[in-house]
């Protein structure tokens, strides 16, 4: 879910949202490309990504002399937490 509004000339934001997944293992075969003898080839086995989060984010943007620019906070939750901080400019040309 996200929520938005105008103020002037900034633009805040704040985002909540919830993500689930459970994938099971998965199995490919790899060969390697310059290879021609079947002892290039290999099975392997890729874990599941077992994903269960919720995320929050709280943003700005707005802006300056031609220039946009975009500053958010956003924290996703599991069993070990993790914040992170983005600034980002851009021009149109």
């Amino acid at each position: 879910m996200e929520v938005a509004g105008r103020f002037g000339g900034l633009l805040p934001t704040a985002r909540i949202g919830y993500l689930s997944e459970d994938e099971s293992d998965e199995v490919m075969q790899v060969r390697l490309a310059s290879a021609e003898h079947l002892i290039a080839n290999q099975t392997l086995t890729i874990k599941g990504l077992d994903q269960e989060y919720a995320v929050a984010e709280a943003g700005l943007s707005g802006m300056v002399g031609g220039y946009g620019w975009r500053g958010a906070v956003e924290g996703r939750f599991t069993d070990e937490t993790s914040v992170r901080a983005t600034v980002t400019v851009s021009r149109s040309f």
